[in-house]
C-alpha cells in the first residue's frame, strides 16, 4: 500500500498544490497584507496573540491542521508521476520483448472468446475475426524473442530510417524484464468485456485511456504526433489532440518538468489576433458557428506554442522537419492512387468545355484539390530542402523519390495557383542559395511552352482568362467580396462560412449568387475579423521573414529547411489571391505548424551561434 500508485499520484497532487500556493501570487499578497498590519501595529495585544505565526504570513505551516496532514506524508520521498510508472509502462513498451506482449494479445483473445460463448455471439463474423486477428497477432509476437525497438535498430532499414531524423547514433538498450501477469489480467478482462458488449470499444477505450495518460505525462508525444498527423486527421481529432497536448504541457509547468515557457517573438501578435477575434465574434451575423470556429483558430494557435516550447534542440527540431515534410509522400501516394482509381470528379471543379483531358482532380485527405494543391506549397518546397542538404546518395535518393511522388500528385490537382506557387517556392530556395541559380530560372521560364504537355499547358495560360467558368465565378465573387468586406471594414461579419454566407447575398453579382468564401485570402480576413485582421496577418508574414533572416549557420539543415520556408511563404501569399486558404481548418494548423519550425529553428540557431 505505501509503494501504490494511487496513492503516489494523491500524494503528488497534494505536494503540487503546497508547492503552487508557495509560489503564488496569491500567497506573496497575503504574506505583503499580513506583513503590512504587523509593521504598523507595532507590539500590540492582537499582534502578540498571533505572533506564532498567522499575521507574518506563515501561519498555514504553523498550524494544527498542516500538520495533521503532512504528517501521513513526512520522510516519504515520491516520484513525478510524469517520471515514474506510467511513463514506464506505456512509453517503454517499444523495450518489451515481443513474447510478452504476445502473452496479452493471447489473453485478450481468451477472454473475449470465452465472452462470446457465454453471450451466444461465438458464431458472429465481426467477433472470429477479431479473435482470429488477436491470435495472429500473439503467434507473430511469440516468434520473437527481441523487443520492436531492438529488432527497429537492429535492421539495416530500421538504422537507416533513423539517420533520415537524426545524426545520432543510438545504442540498442537492453531489453525491460517484466512480469506480464498484470497486464494478461487486465487483457483478460478486456476481452471478456469486448465478448460480453462490442468486440472493438473496450479495447478501444484501454489504449484510448493509456494514449491519453502518455500524453498527459509526455506533452512532447503529443505534439509530434500533431506535426505527423496535421494532414491525415480530421479537424475535430486534431482540435482534441491539440488540447490534450496543451493539458499535458500546463501539467509540465505545475510539476515544474518544464521550469520557463516561452513566448516568443509572436506573442504580441498572438495577442493582437486574439482581441480582433474577441471583437469580430462578439459583432458576428452568427455567433454560435463564429466563435466554434474561432476557438478552433485559437487551439491551433495554442499547437504553435506548443511546437516553440518542445523543439528547443537541433536533434528535436530535425526529427520534427524531417516527419512534417515525409507526410507529403503519403498524402502524395493516395493523391495518386486517386487519379487511377476515382472514376469521376465533382462538376464545379472543372470546365469541361475549355479542359476536355481533365477528368478527375485528386484531392488526398483534403475532400478539394485546391486545399491539397495549399498543402504541397508548404511541403514540397521543405522536401526540395532536405533532398538538397543531404549528402549522401542513399539519403538523396529517399528524398528525390517523395519529391516525384509529391510533384506527381500536384500535377494530378490540377490547381493553377498551386502549381506556381510550389515552382515559386522553390525558386524562392534556389536564388536565397545562390543568385547564379536565376540564369536557369528565366531559361526554364523560357522553355516551359516547349517542354510541358498541352493539357498542362493550356490549364496554366488560362489563368485570368475569364471564358474559363471557374476564373470568371471567381472575379465575381471578389468583386461582391470585396464590397462587403468595405462596409464591414472594422469589425468583419465574422468567422466561417455561416456568418459570411448570412451577408454575401446582399452584395452577390449575376452569376455568383451563392459562395462560402472570398475565394482571396486577404479580403476573407477583412470580411472575417476586419482590417486589424488583416494587418496582423501581413505582421505575422513579416516577422516569419525576420526570423528566417536571423539564421546564419551555414549548410546547416536549419539554414535549409528555412530558406525552403521562406520560399513556402512566398508561394502561400500567391495562392492567397485566389484561395481562401483557412476555410478546410487544418490549414491553419499547418501553417502555424510552419511557423513554429521557422521560430524554433531559429531560435536553436541564435544559441548555437552564440
Amino acid at each position: 500500500m505505501a509503494d501504490s500508485f494511487i496513492i503516489g499520484i494523491i500524494i503528488s497532487a497534494w505536494k503540487a498544490i503546497v508547492r503552487w500556493y508557495d509560489n503564488s501570487m496569491l500567497a506573496q499578497i497575503i504574506n505583503s497584507v499580513c506583513d503590512f498590519f504587523v509593521k504598523r501595529a507595532g507590539g500590540s495585544f492582537a499582534v502578540r496573540a498571533f505572533m506564532h505565526g498567522f499575521c507574518s504570513g506563515r501561519w498555514w505551516k504553523n498550524s494544527l491542521s498542516y500538520r495533521l496532514l503532512s504528517a501521513p506524508l513526512a520522510g516519504r520521498k515520491v516520484q513525478k508521476i510524469n517520471e515514474g510508472v506510467v511513463v514506464d509502462g506505456i512509453l517503454s513498451i517499444f523495450h518489451i520483448p515481443l513474447k510478452y506482449i504476445g502473452a496479452v494479445f493471447l489473453a485478450a483473445a481468451a477472454g473475449m472468446a470465452a465472452g462470446t460463448a457465454v453471450c451466444g455471439n461465438i458464431g458472429a463474423k465481426i467477433y472470429i475475426m477479431v479473435i482470429a486477428a488477436l491470435l495472429a497477432a500473439a503467434v507473430l509476437c511469440f516468434l520473437f524473442s527481441e523487443s520492436l525497438y531492438a529488432l527497429y535498430y537492429g535492421s539495416r532499414i530500421g538504422r537507416f530510417i533513423g539517420s533520415l531524423f537524426t545524426d545520432t547514433v543510438y545504442a540498442v538498450p537492453e531489453d525491460k524484464r517484466v512480469n506480464p501477469a498484470l497486464a494478461c489480467a487486465g487483457a483478460l478482462l478486456c476481452g471478456a468485456a469486448a465478448g460480453v458488449s462490442n468486440p472493438v470499444l473496450p479495447f478501444a477505450a484501454v489504449i484510448g485511456v493509456l494514449f491519453a495518460v502518455a500524453v498527459l505525462a509526455r506533452y512532447e508525444i503529443g505534439v509530434f504526433l500533431i506535426i505527423i498527423l496535421a494532414a491525415f486527421l480530421p479537424t475535430s481529432a486534431l482540435a482534441a489532440l491539440c488540447i490534450l497536448s496543451i493539458a499535458g504541457f500546463a501539467a509540465a509547468l505545475w510539476t515544474g518538468r518544464v521550469t520557463n515557457a516561452k513566448l516568443s517573438c509572436f506573442a504580441p501578435l498572438i495577442a493582437l489576433y486574439v482581441i480582433f477575434g474577441i471583437f469580430s465574434t462578439a459583432t458576428s451575423f452568427h455567433q454560435t458557428k463564429s466563435a466554434v470556429i474561432f476557438c478552433i483558430y485559437l487551439i491551433f494557435i495554442g499547437a504553435y506554442v506548443l511546437i516553440v516550447n518542445t523543439l528547443t534542440t537541433p536533434a528535436r527540431w530535425r526529427a520534427a522537419a524531417v516527419a512534417f515534410a515525409g507526410g507529403a509522400l503519403f498524402i502524395g501516394l493516395l493523391g495518386i492512387v486517386q487519379n487511377f482509381t476515382m472514376d469521376v470528379t465533382t462538376q464545379s471543379w472543372v470546365d469541361k468545355e475549355m479542359f476536355e483531358d481533365i477528368k478527375t482532380r485528386v484531392y488526398a485527405t483534403f475532400d478539394n484539390p485546391n486545399v491539397l494543391g495549399q498543402y504541397l506549397i508548404v511541403t514540397i518546397p521543405i522536401v526540395f530542402s532536405l533532398f538538397w542538404y543531404e549528402h549522401r546518395l542513399t539519403k538523396k535518393s529517399v528524398w528525390l523519390g517523395v519529391f516525384a511522388v509529391s510533384f506527381l500528385c500536384l500535377m494530378y490537382t490540377w490547381s493553377r495557383g498551386a502549381w506556381v506557387g510550389v515552382i515559386l517556392g522553390i525558386a524562392v530556395f534556389l536564388l536565397l542559395k545562390d543568385r547564379r541559380w536565376i540564369v536557369l530560372c528565366i531559361l526554364g521560364l523560357l522553355a516551359m511552352p516547349f517542354v510541358l504537355p498541352p493539357s498542362i499547358l493550356n490549364r496554366l495560360v488560362s489563368i485570368g482568362n475569364t471564358g474559363d467558368s471557374s476564373t470568371a465565378y471567381r472575379v465575381s465573387v471578389w468583386i461582391a467580396s470585396a464590397r462587403m468586406a468595405m462596409d464591414f471594414w472594422m469589425s468583419g461579419v465574422g468567422f466561417g462560412s455561416d456568418a459570411f454566407a448570412a451577408v454575401y447575398s446582399g452584395y452577390a453579382l449575376n452569376g455568383a449568387g451563392f459562395a462560402l468564401h472570398a475565394h482571396n485570402f486577404y479580403i476573407q480576413l477583412v470580411a472575417d475579423m476586419g482590417i486589424g485582421g488583416l494587418i496582423t496577418y501581413l505582421l505575422m508574414i513579416a516577422t516569419a521573414y525576420r526570423e528566417i533572416a536571423s539564421v546564419r549557420s551555414k549548410n546547416t539543415i536549419i539554414r535549409n529547411v528555412t530558406l525552403a520556408a521562406a520560399g513556402v511563404l512566398a508561394g502561400y501569399l500567391f495562392q492567397g489571391i485566389a484561395e481562401s486558404l483557412w476555410y478546410n481548418l487544418r490549414m491553419s494548423l499547418i501553417f502555424w505548424i510552419l511557423v513554429g519550425l521557422i521560430v524554433s529553428g531559429a531560435e536553436i540557431d541564435r544559441t548555437v551561434m552564440k
